[in-house]
């Protein structure tokens, strides 16, 4: 978790600076429909919502192997 609040901290950075910056959470599992940020790791979540009302754009995809090739489908909700 370490890591992901120092990433939230450079990418507040850059949206602070005026860039735009998109944010994936990208699941390995077609069945996985929505990913729950709890309240465990509340500096994680605040961040995260600090972040969202600088400009952060979240996207959730996932991502399936078929045998011969990636695919990647968009959909995947995200709640905090």
């Amino acid at each position: 978790m370490e890591r992901a609040i120092h990433q939230l901290e450079k990418l507040g950075e850059l949206l602070n600076k005026g860039y735009r910056v998109q944010y994936y959470f990208v699941s390995l599992s077609p069945i996985v429909r929505k990913v729950i940020i709890d309240d465990y790791y509340k500096e994680y979540k605040e961040l995260l919502r600090t972040c969202v009302e600088e400009g952060l754009s979240i996207k959730g995809i996932t991502l399936q192997y078929n045998g011969s090739e990636i695919i990647a489908r968009e959909g995947l909700k995200i709640e905090f």
